[in-house]
């Protein structure tokens, strides 16, 4: 069986040091770790041959030369021409034999997001007999847009082009229920899977010695609730006992400066690399995802964050917003509210989970973690997806 892998996967290291180089975030972050754990799931499946073929996100800086994963990043992957997504590059792929042979010789495709509908039609005039699948992780329509108007009009656009293309899908791998459902109409058939837990993910060591340290990673954005913990974290007179460490960049990045400049226990690290956030999770008490569960889109996101948490070990303080499967809801602490007043909210719940035993906040973590493996592995998503092929065929 041979499987074709259309991917935006980023080589670490090069793309967050050009991230922190420019002080602005780029696509394509959460995608290209989210491929590279179906690729390395689907790299799994016994008799699969895998071809990749690789374009990272970067259309708005095209002068930027980043390194594509090679083949000693990705042991037993195929590398093939990248040139396949824009709109200028589109035409080459006619004119690109290695990618048209390989089109050929798939017997699956498999897509990721909506930015690739240009190739749903068109790998099938290659080959009409391809059974092609979509990973989708996030929806154009769907995404909280403060962008300029010429960059909505272009949402919107590839919206209406993406939801015409999915008809030339068989099969749909959601993020969420709710976006399977969302996305009936379009294509039936669908297996619904959050994300993969790569081996590079799980920490392997005891976290008897963790510090007192509530973490927070990700966007700063204000609808991601990153103001409202900050004052919650103050208000709920933590700074003896706790430090708050926030990772990453956004909209309110100078306002967290301001914040961390007056209160010591405040610290702010920028964005740093993934790595270093994965060694920063197991080596503090508690993880937070503050964001308000009432967002619009909230049903339809399942932010890759939580599966990086739980494989930590590290329990997460978060609210259980409607895009989070219900077995997901005994491993973590949830914030008691309906996010009607997200700051009183985030100090009861920080005032009684920072009251937890090392002995009760080290098993709660294992447990958590155990689950988080044993559903979403990179071995146990391959079984998943190999069942949804063979009910493609």
């Amino acid at each position: 069986m041979n499987i074709l892998f259309f991917s935006h996967i980023y080589k670490e290291n090069g793309f967050s040091k050009h991230l922190t180089a420019i002080r602005k975030k780029l696509p394509g972050i959460a995608v290209s770790n989210y491929e590279k754990g179906f690729l390395n799931s689907l790299n799994m499946i016994d008799e699969a041959t895998i071809v990749q073929i690789n374009r990272e996100f970067f259309p708005y800086y095209k002068s930027i030369k980043l390194e594509s994963p090679s083949k000693e990043d990705l042991s037993n992957i195929n590398l093939c021409s990248h040139k396949y997504q824009d709109k200028f590059f589109f035409a080459l792929i006619k004119k690109d034999k290695e990618t048209i042979d390989a089109i050929k010789k798939a017997d699956f495709i498999v897509f990721s997001t909506y930015h690739d509908w240009r190739l749903f039609k068109y790998v099938k005039k290659i080959n009409k007999n391809v059974r092609t699948i979509l990973l989708l992780p996030d929806l154009p329509n769907l995404l909280i847009n403060h962008s300029s108007l010429k960059h909505k009009i272009g949402r919107k656009l590839m919206s209406i082009n993406f939801f015409k293309s999915c008809k030339h899908i068989d099969g749909l791998i959601p993020i969420t229920d709710h976006l399977g459902e969302y996305m009936k109409k379009y294509i039936k058939t669908y297996l619904t899977i959050e994300g993969v837990v790569k081996k590079e993910d799980i920490n392997a060591q005891n976290r008897i010695n963790y510090k007192n340290s509530i973490v927070y990673s990700g966007g700063l954005a204000r609808h991601y609730g990153i103001i409202d913990l900050i004052k919650a974290y103050q208000n709920a007179d933590l700074s003896k006992k706790y430090k708050l460490i926030i990772c990453g960049k956004g909209e309110c990045e100078n306002k967290v400066i301001q914040y961390s400049k007056n209160n010591d226990s405040i610290q702010y690290l920028g964005f740093i690399p993934r790595n270093d956030v994965l060694k920063l999770l197991p080596n503090s008490a508690f993880l937070i995802l503050p964001e308000n569960p009432n967002n619009s889109y909230a049903k339809y996101s399942f932010h890759s964050k939580i599966i990086e948490y739980l494989a930590s070990g590290t329990p997460i303080i978060g609210y259980m917003y409607p895009g989070i499967p219900k077995e997901y809801d005994s491993h973590i602490l949830k914030i008691d509210g309906d996010g009607k007043d997200v700051e009183n909210e985030l100090i009861n719940v920080l005032i009684k989970y920072t009251s937890m035993s090392q002995k009760d906040n080290i098993e709660f973590g294992e447990r958590a973690k155990d689950f988080i493996i044993n559903r979403i592995s990179e071995n146990a998503v391959a079984k998943k997806i190999k069942d949804f092929i063979n009910m493609l065929k």
